[in-house]
């Protein structure tokens, strides 16, 4: 067995103890966070569409290290991305440090992206969507960038696109309150405790009525 085959198979078996130290790292909640958001190979569930990703929200991951800590987000994308990689058979390809970096720069470049979103991306890069990331038996980690790119701009569509929809029914609901508490300028009136006929409507409607009556030299016009 060669040296790439041996860190696989001893990178599959220590991911329990793997996921382990991270709880005991990030706190017991960070346990149900692993159960929130599996790695593709232990997803009971299908993937969500792009746009129910969206709509499903969760926190970015910059809120998820406030939450549990710093680190808790790279950790789980550098087990999502080696994941990832066990799937595509792109693992023993990659080295050690490549997994931390890819990682990284995910989390720095796309710190306001949850983590739905991006399981999103990883399983459609997984369903071959974006290409290979083979450049002849080595991997070109920029490829990853570049699809993740590419990816990013279906989840600016569909969060604007959500955003619209939420501002069309907070509209609609704003018109609805606005039709239930609606009253009569007569109602309004006596709520305030005006007089209607001295409202300001009132007077401007009792001028009007008088200047309808007179003929375009300022004269009362003459009755039938």
């Amino acid at each position: 067995m060669n040296n790439s085959n041996e860190l696989s198979t001893r990178s599959t078996q220590s991911l329990p103890d793997e996921y382990q130290k991270a709880i005991a790292e990030f706190g017991s909640r960070y346990a149900l966070f692993l159960n929130k958001y599996p790695t593709l190979q232990k997803r009971i569930s299908s993937v969500p569409t792009v746009y129910d990703s969206v709509k499903n929200g969760g926190l970015s991951f910059v809120e998820i290290d406030k939450y549990f800590k710093d680190g808790a987000s790279e950790w789980w994308i550098k087990t999502m991305v080696i994941d990832l990689f066990m799937v595509i058979g792109a693992f023993d390809a990659t080295t050690p440090y490549q997994f931390k970096a890819i990682a990284q720069r995910i989390r720095q470049e796309y710190y306001h992206v949850s983590p739905g979103e991006l399981t999103r991306f990883f399983y459609e890069f997984s369903m071959g969507e974006y290409g290979e990331i083979y450049v002849g038996r080595t991997v070109n980690p920029q490829k990853l960038f570049i699809a993740l790119e590419r990816y990013m701009c279906k989840v600016y569509e569909k969060r604007a696109e959500i955003e619209s929809q939420k501002n069309v029914l907070r509209q609609k609901k704003a018109d609805e309150e606005a039709r239930r508490n609606a009253v009569s300028y007569e109602e309004y009136c006596r709520l305030k405790g005006i007089d209607i006929k001295k409202s300001p409507l009132e007077v401007l409607n009792r001028k009007l009525e008088r200047e309808s009556k007179r003929d375009k030299d300022g004269r009362r016009k003459q009755a039938g």
